[in-house]
């Protein structure tokens, strides 16, 4: 697990990809950078490699404020893998095999990069459902061809962006409701639903002299473990409640 405490920003993300993933690309002697944009990962993917390569870029993102209020987006991030150069015994070869000097298939290193980046969870009040989505792979294609011996992998996450109405300047961190709410009851438990959609149960509240309504109020639930949620009292961390999964 990655654990993100600064304000959200798609540096930071992209910054905490590339630590995630370059040591696995490294001791397999490969290359793992970072581009700033689209434009900057095709001006060196049309540089063909000596060694196979792993080139991370953020392709933008979209306003999902209508599913959770409060500045989230959902930013792609994409993973160009690249075969090095070099001569084939025959062509299309290396995609499936090794070749005469051992050297690992190319669709091997690119599942291994898809694999490891499926595995990643970023931990952060201003990420939402904590790992990067994944959403298949495509040949890179320029002017509709496939080009520079490169996959295309793509993912997507959901953060939240500042909001310029409370932080003009950008440097404050952001607080936004959980993407967790309790939408129902039953005699002894709270439904819990995860950006809308039912997610599990937890025990219900027992009303006391300072809770006389079983609300806890001041708290919140913020992540979700195998069997259990997070709980944050006004916006710290505070414990674990267990919860049943048949929401």
């Amino acid at each position: 697990m990655k654990s993100l405490y600064a304000l959200m920003t798609s540096a930071i993300i992209l910054a905490a990809v590339l630590d995630y993933l370059a040591p696995l690309v490294t001791a397999n002697q490969g290359l793992c950078s970072i581009a700033e944009t689209e434009e900057d990962a095709l001006a060196e993917l049309f540089n063909a490699p000596e060694r196979w390569r792993v080139i991370l870029s953020m392709d933008g993102d979209k306003g999902i404020e209508d599913q959770n209020p409060g500045g989230w987006v959902e930013s792609r991030i994409v993973a160009y893998v690249q075969a090095p150069k070099g001569m084939e015994i025959k062509k299309g070869h290396n995609l499936a095999y090794e070749n005469t000097r051992g050297t690992p298939p190319f669709f091997t290193r690119l599942h291994w990069t898809i694999r490891k980046l499926r595995g990643l969870t970023l931990s952060a009040t201003d990420i939402d459902k904590t790992g990067l989505r994944y959403r298949g792979w495509d040949w890179l294609r320029y002017d509709g061809q496939a080009a520079c011996r490169t996959a295309k992998a793509s993912f997507d996450l959901c953060f939240a962006h500042d909001d310029p109405e409370t932080d003009p300047d950008g440097t404050a961190p952001i607080v936004l409701p959980s993407p967790f709410r309790i939408i129902g009851s039953g005699i002894d438990y709270y439904t819990v639903a995860l950006s809308g959609a039912a997610h599990g149960r937890v025990p219900r509240y027992l009303a006391g002299e300072n809770d006389p309504n079983g609300n806890a109020t001041g708290y919140d639930i913020t992540s979700a473990g195998a069997d259990y949620y997070t709980v944050a009292l006004d916006g710290a961390p505070h414990g674990r409640i267990p919860y049943f999964l048949n929401a």
